[in-house]
């Protein structure tokens, strides 16, 4: 059984997609990180997006165990970082001025049947 990434989007409308088509005025993104493409997501694609000059905060979420990556933008290509990997956290969004539950993010996705598929070969 997949994990439903839609269970760990908390409803924010993405701002951006690195495409041909990239939005010049955006602010925020969120990545839901898979086994493929994590480290493309934490490397070349969030260099992508630091050449936006309005680009200010990028969450990684992690799907496979409660862990998310958060980084803000501090001055001209200066980034402070934080993790988050307990389910009584709080993620603080420094862009939207709001405040989610880890348990609320993570709150339908099942860590057992994600194992159990990555196990028998699925992903």
């Amino acid at each position: 059984m997949r994990v439903d990434k839609r269970a760990i989007a908390f409803g924010v409308k993405r701002a951006i997609a690195i495409s041909d088509n990239v939005k010049l005025d955006a602010r925020y993104q969120n990545e839901v990180l898979s086994k493929s493409t994590k480290n493309y997501d934490r490397t070349d694609k969030f260099k992508l997006y630091q050449t936006i000059p309005t680009f200010q905060e990028y969450i990684l979420i992690d799907q496979s165990q409660v862990y998310i990556e958060q980084y803000c933008k501090l001055a001209n290509k200066r980034w402070s970082y934080r993790q988050y990997d307990e389910e009584d956290a709080a993620l603080v969004f420094n862009f939207f001025q709001v405040e989610v539950a880890l348990a609320d993010v993570y709150e339908k996705v099942d860590f057992d049947a994600e194992n159990e598929a990555e196990e028998s070969g699925e992903e």
